[in-house]
């Protein structure tokens, strides 16, 4: 060094580039969760901790162990009576005679001491220290309000500190938006990675259970099969009994939008927000004016994003002179951040479906909860019907059949044939009638099998389930022709089978064995996927619990 410019303070971008500006490491930054709170303002560095989620994965990163960071050093983790005490709820919206206040948690099994440990809403700056002998017990509590404190919180949001005694270390940072009044926000079960705005204040003891919304993020088409950001879109979903109006509430995350005054979700219904209005309402015939907005903003993330819903909230105060002010600020009402792996959907991303809520009462915040629509009854069959003369293949005889996808996903599969120099039929295993009799499943398709009841009309076919891309040595499904085919510039062949996609790639490949001829076609995709406007096809009501997807969840310090 020293390198030109700065790191940026609320978040940039980061490149690693090798002599002609290649980039070989890129690192997209923030200054708000998920991204490690206690890493902006405080002093600590962040540092690649989980290298194995890939270095642009919030996830990846965590704040130093110590203020300072440990640059051109192994990162270490030193001891610290206070680690397992954790920031568990805080009330920042208030009027009198309610007050603000921070609770703490003792997440361990062993008292801990929280003497001369300080407080503070200002990155940089310790405004509390805690009273000499004050000790939290195991699984147990302390709670400050802000006539202990000498400082109130922001109700339209901030940021929260516990810094050990000596203040070489963050033991927890907490960033908060617009809060509503009266209403705390907490960790449920106590100590639990997330915040959630609490049923009741709960200072000084367990906290309640989470305050339900009554209008959820309910679907996300985020990675269309059309590759089209045009068929992007978001769904809320009142599930109160009443209708909800929506004026002025937002959109938020990756994309951004308003809803106009007016807006209203009936009862127990929907309304779609849209990247294209126009071409949506085109292809979807139960969207219309009434329950479609947009257009957003923006784009949503295909590896991942969040999609926030905030409402309006007034905040209204005396000044030092005794003049009223009122302001405004959002409170969030409803976040999703979705990924594109782990538990969250597969066919999702790029697949053809949407990503839908299965239980409009669950919590959407948890993958497991989501699920793939099911789109397997909206496409029609394509026809695949291909005749060319029988040159210039490989140096084997012509004497299979080889068909596979060219990436994950299932179609069915009717009608095969191969005819020889036009009129001879050299193919008998096509229609399925026997089952998967003359036919071999390798590799990729090797869970493929010959389902009755769906194949051209109602015929038995064949159910390719493909894994991964297929190609032309052991990944694919094969059956032998009853004779090899003569081939030569004077003999043609003719390929032909009807397919119909269900999910994932649209690219199907059938062909000779040695390729001496070939049919690459792209299948018919419904232009109505997901369910925007409707129930979602794999809605399920009173649905067990998710069990906690900890592959997006912030990682606890141990204690010790």
């Amino acid at each position: 060094g020293p390198y030109d410019g700065k790191l940026a303070n609320s978040g940039g971008t980061l490149r690693f580039c090798n002599e002609v500006n290649g980039i070989l490491q890129e690192v997209e930054y923030e200054n708000r969760a998920p991204w490690p709170v206690a890493a902006f303002g405080t002093g600590h560095s962040l540092v690649l901790s989980h290298p194995s989620y890939g270095e642009n994965d919030a996830r990846a990163w965590s704040a130093s162990d110590r203020v300072g960071g440990s640059p051109g050093t192994t990162e270490s983790v030193g001891a610290e009576p206070l680690r397992g005490v954790v920031i568990n709820e805080y009330l920042a919206h208030t009027d009198l005679p309610q007050v603000d206040y921070i609770e703490l948690f003792n997440t361990t099994g062993q008292s801990i001491d929280l003497s001369g440990a300080w407080l503070s809403d200002e990155a940089g700056t310790n405004k509390y220290q805690i009273p000499e002998s004050t000790t939290i017990h195991a699984r147990s509590f302390a709670a400050f309000d802000q006539n202990e404190l000498g400082f109130a919180l922001s109700a339209d949001g901030e940021q929260i500190y516990l810094m050990n005694a000596d203040q070489t270390r963050v033991i927890d940072a907490v960033s908060f938006s617009g809060q509503a009044n009266g209403i705390s926000e907490g960790r449920y079960p106590d100590g639990a990675p997330d915040f959630q705005p609490l049923s009741t204040t709960t200072k000084g003891t367990a906290n309640t259970t989470p305050r339900p919304s009554t209008v959820v993020i309910n679907e996300i088409m985020y990675h269309p099969i059309s590759e089209s950001d045009d068929d992007e879109y978001i769904e809320l979903y009142n599930r109160s009994a009443v209708p909800i109006d929506v004026s002025d509430w937002r959109l938020q995350g990756g994309i951004s939008y308003q809803f106009p005054d007016g807006t209203q979700i009936p009862a127990n219904g929907y309304i779609v927000v849209a990247k294209n209005v126009t071409n949506l309402v085109a292809n979807y015939p139960q969207l219309n004016a009434a329950n479609t907005y947009g257009n957003y903003d923006g784009t949503l993330g295909n590896g991942g994003d969040t999609v926030q819903l905030s409402m309006p909230e007034d905040l209204v105060a005396t000044n030092l002179v005794g003049l009223v002010t009122t302001n405004y600020f959002y409170i969030t009402v409803d976040e999703v951040t979705y990924l594109d792996g782990g538990r969250w959907g597969e066919w999702s991303d790029g697949g053809g479906s949407s990503l839908e809520l299965v239980d409009a009462d669950a919590d959407n915040r948890l993958s497991a909860n989501w699920a793939d629509s099911d789109e397997s009854e909206k496409a029609p069959w394509t026809t695949i019907d291909v005749t060319a003369p029988l040159v210039n293949g490989g140096m084997v005889a012509a004497d299979y059949i080889e068909l596979y996808l060219q990436g994950p996903g299932e179609v069915l599969l009717d009608e095969v044939g191969f005819l020889h120099s036009v009129q001879n039929e050299l193919f008998s295993y096509g229609d399925f009638s026997t089952g998967s009799e003359g036919w071999t499943f390798e590799g990729v398709v090797r869970h493929s099998f010959v389902e009755t009841g769906v194949g051209v009309d109602n015929s038995p076919a064949l159910h390719l389930v493909s894994v991964d891309r297929g190609d032309i040595g052991c990944n694919n499904a094969s059956a032998v022709l009853d004779d090899a085919a003569e081939t030569g510039s004077s003999k043609t062949g003719r390929l032909m089978a009807k397919v119909r996609w269900l999910k994932g790639s649209r690219y199907f490949l059938m062909r000779l064995r040695g390729n001496w001829i070939e049919a690459s076609v792209p299948l018919e995709v419904p232009t109505d996927c997901g369910t925007p406007g409707q129930a979602n096809s794999r809605r399920v009501y009173n649905a067990g619990p998710a069990i906690y997807d900890v592959s997006h969840a912030p990682i606890l310090p141990a204690a010790g």
